[in-house]
């Protein structure tokens, strides 16, 4: 492996890495959400 391909590997992955990280934070988000709604409910 030469280091041009080495780079693109290394950057794949911090994309992989912070795409997982935004999905995660959007779907912790939208639970919150519903929480806060349950709790003014109540």
């Amino acid at each position: 492996m030469d280091d041009q391909n080495k780079i693109y590997v290394v950057v794949a992955v911090l994309a992989i890495i912070l795409i997982g990280l935004a999905v995660y934070m959007f779907a912790l988000d939208g639970k919150l959400k519903k929480l806060e709604s349950k709790i003014e409910e109540d």
